[in-house]
């Protein structure tokens, strides 16, 4: 991984690695999240509840 940069040895790292991400996208593709889901998974992290949305959706029933 500490190849010189334009080696041949970075060269082969890199054709490797397109391969091996190839063959993920095609054997192991990832879908995408659900919005909803996605903004309950950052909330979460970021420490927040429903309540810290009022100010940006103007509604509890938003």
């Amino acid at each position: 991984m500490d190849a010189a940069p334009g080696s041949p040895e970075e060269e082969e790292l890199e054709v490797f690695a397109h391969l091996i991400e190839a063959y993920e996208e095609e054997h192991f593709p990832v879908a995408l999240p659900d919005p909803i889901e996605a903004i309950w998974f950052r909330m979460e992290q970021a420490g927040l509840i429903r309540q810290d949305l009022i100010p940006y959706l103007d509604s509890r029933r938003r």
